[in-house]
């Protein structure tokens, strides 16, 4: 069925509601506008085999299927994103996020095709902390409960473009993390540190009506440190994330940055997942990922950064998650420039290496190397 009819009839009332009828219900909407505009290439030893590195155009923005010499280039509408949040006294709310994302593959099954749903809902949840917790406050801490569709907070990139210092995401961040969950989650936090416990559908990034045997249990503990307010993140998952019986994830994430001074930031990212999914070998044996991310941020002004970013992700033995027994090495140099407090260009750098672990090793590697520009506007 055609999932784009309804969506876009659900946008179209809300962009119609009249600003006065906004204002009488202090109804609060922001939102972003991002724009990609890239070229990227492959070389002449690109092996064709599982979904390899995407490089500087990854995250289905366009359909890289990595043979040798492939060329791409592209001006992208990544999103535009509208967010509505309704506070209903001082500790209960409802938020709706939704992305329009032309170019972007959100329904979770990897393919870049006409099969996707233009309009991702990001998060629709209501917020808010129990009757019996009298001290809730949302600045200085408190407990509080959510339910519906919220971003899942594990790893170090955020989940939206428009938070990141460079243009691309990191490997790990594509492959391995859940973005997007759905489901319940507690939450005990105050201004030094924050304990998340949810429970949800899964962590695979799916469709919402994606069924599961039963839920996943996961957990974010984070912790501020220091007086310049460096942040360490210990995150878990374990569940099953198909209708078979015995087939169980299992994630577990560190990230931190740290302010080295006033600017400078160093972000270290460690993550390791398996899966008993029947993917790998005779079914019996667990698909194996980890991989890991090193970032330096200098900021020389309040418009303008640079960053410097590493990353590696292991697929141990041909897992469904990258397709391919193989490593990926990603690099990005990146220039970030602010301006007029709501809009930013970032022009990045990247490139790929892919090394085939499995029957073709002994081919050379595969590089993907391309440019680009990022521009965001938030609204």
């Amino acid at each position: 069925m055609n999932k784009r009819f309804p969506l876009w009839t659900l946008l179209l009332f809300s962009l119609l509601v009249s600003f006065a009828r906004i204002e009488a219900l202090e109804l609060e909407i922001h939102g972003d506008v991002t724009t990609l505009i890239g070229w990227q290439e492959t070389d002449k030893d690109a092996l064709n085999i599982g979904q390899g590195p995407r490089g500087l155009l990854g995250d289905q923005l366009a359909n890289i299927n990595n043979d040798p010499n492939e060329e791409t280039f592209g001006i992208f509408l990544d999103q535009v994103e509208l967010d509505f949040e309704k506070q209903l006294g001082a500790s209960f709310g409802w938020r709706l996020d939704m992305d329009v994302s032309p170019h972007r593959d959100n329904t979770g099954d990897g393919d870049n095709d006409d099969n996707r749903d233009l309009i991702d809902l990001e998060q629709a949840y209501i917020e808010g902390s129990p009757i019996f917790y009298k001290s809730y406050d949302p600045e200085k801490g408190g407990f509080k409960l959510t339910a519906g569709r919220f971003n899942s907070h594990v790893g170090y990139d955020p989940i939206d473009r428009k938070g990141l210092n460079t243009a691309s995401f990191s490997s790990i961040h594509r492959f391995l993390l859940p973005h997007n969950i759905s489901g319940g989650k507690a939450t005990l936090f105050n201004e030094r540190w924050s304990w998340e416990t949810f429970v949800v559908q899964g962590i695979q990034n799916q469709d919402i009506d994606e069924k599961t045997i039963s839920p996943t249990y996961g957990f974010n503990l984070k912790r501020v440190l220091g007086e310049r307010k460096s942040g360490l993140q210990l995150s878990g998952a374990a569940g099953p994330q198909e209708e078979a019986k015995g087939r169980w994830t299992y994630l577990v994430d560190l990230a931190t940055h740290w302010n080295l001074s006033a600017s400078s930031q160093l972000g270290l990212e460690g993550v390791y997942r398996t899966e008993n999914n029947g993917a790998c070998g005779d079914g019996k044996t667990d698909c194996v990922y980890y991989g890991g991310m090193i970032q330096f941020v200098k900021t020389w002004t309040d418009q303008l950064s640079g960053t410097l970013r590493y990353g590696y992700l292991r697929d141990q033995n041909n897992g469904g998650l990258t397709g391919a027994s193989q490593a990926i090495h990603d690099g990005t140099v990146a220039l970030s420039y602010s301006f007029m407090e709501v809009a930013k260009f970032v022009l990045e750098y990247r490139q790929d290496v892919q090394v085939s672990t499995g029957p073709i090793s002994n081919r050379e590697n595969a590089v993907v190397y391309g440019a680009g520009g990022l521009f965001v506007y938030e609204f």
